[in-house]
């Protein structure tokens, strides 16, 4: 009768035969507690003590198997019927073991199955909440006059050549003539980087905006703030500052005048005719806000 492996090594292991002996410990391997334990606690033959060698093979097996002929004996006198019948059980012991687990029966008629309870959408969504993200361009135009712009926010945020070319001409209204290629942005993104750890919230956002616009203002001095910005407007002064505020007000900090309309990009042109209308009365309205600064920038320009 032809035997598989699993049945050689089962014979074997009963009649009380030890298949591998390791020569040296195997790296990431588990040892086996009785084979290591005696070498361990071997002592060391008087030759191997001489020459300065550790325990030897023989000394290994003496150490296992201490009584060879009481081992060979038992093993004459135990039936090999019994030993056939301790091999099938443990070869169909472990075949079992081997088995993929048996699904479980369908539930009966009208019984109700228990499903998991779904996840609230709103916990969800206050575990994972989208981070606090902006970003800004300040543009210096001259000594009376700069402008924050809001823009779309990713990480190499810019201000597109439309909203250049639509600032330009917003510029060449108001007096100012100046070209495209003169005006600079300067562009704030928040945050300023990610990582663990880091504080990203709105009030350190707000201070990080702070300084960078005040040192802007700083190095280059101005009389009036052209704010274009709706969603992250509130982020450029402390908080609830804007609540209750007109388009035109003083600076709470700075010795300036805010004037507050729509984003570049609220009103650049785009292909939807249902949209015309919308940027059309947004440029409406941006135009209307503007008055008091362009009447402010004819007179000092009449005074000069």
């Amino acid at each position: 009768m032809a035997l598989t492996d699993t049945q050689k090594g089962l014979y074997l292991q009963e009649m009380g035969i030890q298949t591998y002996f390791p020569r040296r410990p195997l790296p990431g391997a588990k040892p086996s507690r009785a084979y290591a334990a005696s070498v361990l606690r071997a002592p060391v033959s008087p030759q191997a003590s001489a020459s300065g060698a550790g325990a030897t093979a023989k000394d290994v097996l003496k150490l296992l198997n201490p009584n060879p002929a009481a081992s060979a004996a038992a093993l004459v006198t135990k039936p090999a019927a019994q030993v056939e019948k301790t091999v099938s059980d443990k070869a169909r012991a472990l075949a079992d073991s081997l088995k993929p687990p048996v699904a479980s029966a369908a539930p009966a008629a009208g019984k109700r199955i228990e499903t998991p309870a779904e996840p609230d959408p709103a916990e969800a969504q206050t575990e994972q909440a989208t981070p606090l993200r902006f970003a800004f361009a300040y543009i210096p135009v001259s000594e009376h006059l700069a402008v924050i712009s809001e823009l779309p926010w990713s990480k190499s945020a810019s201000l597109s050549p439309a909203s250049l070319i639509l600032l330009s001409g917003i510029l060449k209204a108001l007096g100012i003539q100046v070209e495209t290629q003169h005006l600079h942005p300067m562009v704030f993104t928040w945050p300023l980087f990610e990582g663990a750890g880091l504080e990203l919230d709105a009030d350190n956002a707000r201070k990080t905006l702070e300084g960078f616009v005040s040192k802007r203002i700083r190095l280059r001095p101005v009389k009036n703030l052209l704010v274009m910005a709706q969603e992250s407007a509130p982020l450029l002064f402390a908080e609830g500052f804007l609540e209750g505020k007109e388009a035109v007000f003083q600076h709470p900090r700075l010795d300036l005048r805010v004037i507050m309309t729509h984003s570049l990009s609220a009103m650049e042109a785009v292909q939807d005719p249902a949209m015309a209308a919308t940027i059309k009365e947004r440029k409406g309205s941006t135009w209307k806000t503007l008055q008091p600064l362009q009447a402010s920038l004819n007179g000092t320009e009449h005074s000069a």
